[in-house]
């Protein structure tokens, strides 16, 4: 990812990004409960990238577009398999094995 994102010229993403390798970095080291909460935070960061006002046809747009879905898909991903093993729900399908 540092290297697509390393050639994004726009500003908002540059400080977003920043969020993005902090939060990325904390769910890798975080305990179940905590890798949600950075999991939503990350969704959150994303999302606000995608719905930036400043969005054009450019290429360094699409291209911040399409890291922004790459790390709110991660962030989807971390939830759902976080929120299985909160929820106990995890437990039961290894039971129903």
């Amino acid at each position: 990812m540092k290297a697509a994102s390393s050639k994004i010229s726009c500003t908002t993403f540059q400080k977003q990004r920043l969020e993005f390798k902090s939060l990325t970095e904390k769910i890798g080291k975080a305990k179940q409960a905590e890798k949600t909460k950075c999991a939503k935070g990350l969704k959150r960061e994303a999302e606000a990238l995608l719905g930036c006002g400043k969005y054009s046809e450019a290429e360094t747009c699409r291209d911040c577009r399409t890291v922004a879905e790459v790390y709110r898909t991660l962030a989807n991903s971390v939830v759902r398999q976080t929120g299985l093993s909160d929820s106990g729900a995890q437990e039961e399908l290894w039971l129903n094995r």
